[in-house]
């Protein structure tokens, strides 16, 4: 198993999966938040061991993919279990109302929700569906839209995630 692998030799006092998943999360998500030009963080690159960057970031892609990985597994197995039901149910059935599926006064134009890369963005990438391959994990700052469009053959839906159609309109039944 790579996770295992990755943390006997970053990190051997996490001997478990589930203590190496979450010890690996936090290492990338700190990694991450040093080298990434958008976050202010200063100096930058030099609090980042110099083994992350050898072999044109080797080490550091290799901790991505497989956090990256893991994560995405671990959302999809919890969407099958069920889930993130509770969120992913609150914004289709507002979608189903503004589709006037179920005719409520309540019907409201836009709607916000706002959260981190785990939650609800990747989450919703599972349970939704939308995407297909790697890497699974929101880049940073990420934006994805919901559009309900009216059109004469009915409602259609759109789902664009950082300025990139990631499912063209198609019909609201579907």
């Amino acid at each position: 198993h790579e996770l295992l692998s990755l943390c006997a030799s970053l990190n051997p006092k996490k001997k478990t999966v589930k203590e190496c998943n979450l010890w690996l999360s936090h290492l990338i998500d700190c990694l991450m938040s040093r080298i990434c030009k958008t976050v202010p963080f200063h100096p930058r690159n030099t609090t980042v061991p110099a083994k992350f960057f050898d072999n044109e970031s080797a080490l550091m892609r290799r901790v991505w993919e497989v956090v990256d990985q893991t994560a995405w597994q671990y959302f999809q197995a919890m969407t099958s279990a069920g889930a993130f039901g509770s969120l992913t149910n609150e914004i289709l059935k507002a979608a189903d109302i503004a589709a006037g599926r179920f005719p409520d006064n309540s019907t409201q134009k836009l709607l916000v929700y706002s959260g981190h890369d785990t939650g609800p963005m990747e989450p919703l990438y599972a349970a939704l569906g939308l995407r297909t391959e790697p890497p699974f994990w929101p880049p940073f700052a990420s934006m994805l839209s919901m559009e309900l469009w009216n059109s004469t053959s009915g409602p259609l839906v759109r789902f664009v995630l950082n300025s990139k159609v990631v499912v063209n309109a198609t019909p609201w039944d579907k």
